[in-house]
């Protein structure tokens, strides 16, 4: 997914070639045959840079300007046709290879999201985690009480995981989060009762 701020890293080359490339790729290799592309700024170059890919669809988040990145997953949610009993979300910045993704497909019913046990960024998105599930999710997050970094990565294996994601995502965006992050939506469904969120060593 890209919005205001991504839609530069999708372009962007790692080693000759772009994220976007690189991402979808992985998930060809893992098996993920449906693909959907949420752009923002600079729409047309995340198009043209995911043409010819089969089974991709673009859906495009028109007031960027004004949402956050939990308002275009909700756009790439609303594009998927049912059923999808299997999710993968991965931030449009994000460079990883398939073992990383492999890695959290493998890991059953739930909800899995990759972390970096040895990165914790004062800025950034951090975790606390306890017995494999997550307990905190954010940026306010001491980095001496996580155990890890995000790294805008998450999957939702079956149909009660994914419905639980969908459920969470419309509610805050109900209650007026346009401003809402991924995190945001993670942190409630660690919260709640419902299928475990689980986070999982991928760094």
């Amino acid at each position: 997914m890209s919005d205001k701020k991504t839609d530069i890293e999708f372009g962007e080359e790692v080693a000759g070639r772009t994220i976007l490339a690189r991402q979808m790729d992985a998930f060809a290799a893992c098996g993920v045959r449906r693909i959907v592309v949420v752009a923002g700024h600079r729409a047309e170059r995340v198009r043209a840079a995911a043409a010819g890919r089969a089974g991709t669809t673009i859906a495009v988040n028109r007031e960027y300007a004004t949402t956050n990145i939990l308002h275009s997953f909700s756009l790439g949610l609303d594009a998927l046709p049912p059923p999808c009993a299997f999710l993968a979300v991965v931030a449009g910045d994000v460079a990883f290879g398939p073992a990383a993704l492999r890695t959290l497909r493998t890991a059953g019913d739930g909800v899995h999201l990759a972390i970096d046990p040895a990165r914790r960024d004062a800025e950034a998105v951090k975790c606390r985690v306890f017995g494999g599930r997550l307990r905190e999710i954010g940026k306010d997050l001491p980095p001496d009480r996580s155990d890890g970094e995000f790294l805008g990565m998450f999957t939702a294996a079956g149909a009660a995981a994914v419905e639980a994601v969908r459920e969470e995502t419309r509610a805050i965006l109900t209650e007026g989060g346009r401003d809402a992050y991924l995190f945001t939506m993670l942190g409630r469904l660690a919260a709640r009762d419902g299928p475990a969120v689980l986070a999982h060593a991928v760094g």
